[in-house]
């Protein structure tokens, strides 16, 4: 991945010189860049490549975690759903139950007020 890039240190040396800079300080702000550009790493094209590859397989895993993630929950939803289904039949029969018993004993109640009012 590091690319050396070709430099000239006199160069630029006697030009920050030609523009001002005292002779060390031009000779140590150049030998400064030069050192930051050698070792500075650089990416070439085909790294970017790479790193592009890798980011677009990580996407896709990502994408095809999520798609498995929708599905075990679509398939969750479904069975929620039909417990809820099977609870909501229980609870009308246990609805239905306690109606039937009420009216019964409502029945069983208006009988025997009725037979101590006509005797």
């Amino acid at each position: 991945m590091a690319t050396a890039v070709a430099f000239d240190t006199l160069k630029l040396a006697r030009k920050l010189e030609a523009a001002g800079f005292e002779h060390k300080q031009a000779a140590d702000t150049a030998e400064a860049l030069a050192e930051a550009m050698t070792t500075a790493e650089i990416a070439t094209r085909a790294d970017v490549r790479e790193a592009q590859a890798a980011t677009m397989a990580a996407i896709a895993e990502v994408k095809s975690a999520l798609r498995e993630s929708e599905q075990r929950q679509a398939a969750e939803n479904v069975a929620i759903r039909s417990d809820m289904k099977a609870m909501e039949l229980r609870l009308v029969i246990k609805l239905g139950v306690m109606l039937a018993a009420f009216f019964t004993m409502a029945a069983g109640t208006v009988a025997v007020a009725i037979r101590l009012l006509l005797h």
